[in-house]
């Protein structure tokens, strides 16, 4: 028999001596190969939810800034179709009651916005100051659907000033100068992003769309 064997494996290339050992032949992974497998899927799975939580946050931005200048430009429409007469103008000093603005929520619902005093001012105002005269109206929508809680809603401020344009110093007649100067923040963990924006358009005695 011991002929044989050694015969055969001579004969036979292949045939490996390790072969008669099944512990050696079902050999698995140390324990050092294991952590560093673990370690290398552990950081690609952390560089996933990193890539997952930035789209997350580019998309919840987007949303709340197109909801913002679709509730603009509502206000800006409603100014720009009502009657002419019906539309108010800035006070040039500070009056002791602000001009109302009937704007609507919905056909029903009021949602009156209040004019700025003075002049509008001519560039974009930076972040964190207000021109003299400013008249602060504040909003807050509810993008996210939690009506009870309104810690999450996207909060905007708006300056809203109407200038009466009609005069022989510009050599125009009846039209009102409509500016709209909106801020909103928006919350990135534990970072706070303020954003501004202004809008201005004009309104004639034909209403202009």
């Amino acid at each position: 028999m011991k002929l044989a064997a050694l015969t055969s494996s001579r004969l036979n290339p292949s045939f490996d001596q390790n072969d008669r050992n099944p512990a050696t032949a079902r050999r698995g992974l140390t324990l050092v190969e294991c952590m560093v497998s673990l370690s290398i899927l552990a950081f690609m799975l952390l560089s996933l939810l990193q890539v997952l939580i930035h789209s997350r946050r580019t998309t919840e931005e987007s949303i709340a800034q197109a909801s913002t200048l679709t509730a603009i430009e509502g206000y800006m429409e409603q100014m720009k179709s009502m009657d002419y007469d019906d539309l108010p103008t800035s006070e040039a000093t500070n009056p002791s009651s602000d001009p109302e603005v009937p704007t609507l929520l919905d056909q029903t619902t009021s949602d009156t916005i209040y004019l700025s005093w003075g002049s509008p001012p001519a560039t974009l105002p930076d972040t964190g100051s207000s021109p003299t005269g400013a008249v602060d109206n504040v909003r807050l929508l509810d993008i996210n659907n939690t009506p009870a809680t309104e810690a999450d809603d996207l909060k905007i401020n708006i300056w809203t000033w109407v200038s009466d344009l009609t005069g022989t110093a510009t050599d125009v007649e009846s039209c009102k100068a409509i500016t709209l100067i909106y801020t909103w923040e928006f919350t990135d963990g534990a970072r706070t992003r303020i954003h501004r924006n202004i809008v201005r358009s004009m309104r004639s005695v034909v209403p202009t769309f």
